[in-house]
């Protein structure tokens, strides 16, 4: 005894993995990466943002290791604060800083510099 399975069962399934493919697709081209990776959320305040936005990849020799979430102006110091987010297998050490430098195409980066310290920081500050 075959199963069958309606014209509708089909269609919905069709639908579903579609819609699936299209929450991927559009996390992947809006910078965010997999889904499946897990980050971590750091924030540095910056004097100068110019073209720095979401999605702006954050850098650590050239290698991609996050993306800017949000920039928010600090009225009372004039400044910015960028949050992004790291892969949670990179290790920052504290006091490390992160610097604004031009991209591959012209557009800007946020490149991460190491300091000597030993201990990381998770879901924190780097300075500027």
């Amino acid at each position: 005894m075959a199963f069958k399975v309606s014209n509708e069962t089909k269609v919905g399934a069709l639908a579903a993995i579609a819609i699936t493919f299209l929450v991927l697709g559009y996390n992947y081209l809006a910078g965010r990466g997999s889904l499946f990776i897990k980050k971590y959320t750091l924030n540095a305040v910056l004097q100068d943002v110019n073209e720095i936005g979401k999605s702006t990849p954050v850098l650590f020799n050239g290698y991609k290791v996050g993306n800017v979430t949000k920039v928010d102006l600090l009225k009372q110091e004039g400044k910015f604060r960028v949050h992004f987010v790291i892969n949670e297998d990179i290790d920052i050490p504290e006091n490390s800083s992160i610097k604004v430098s031009s991209a591959l195409l012209g557009g800007k980066a946020l490149n991460l510099i190491f300091s000597d310290k030993k201990q990381s920081i998770h879901d924190g500050v780097v300075n500027k």
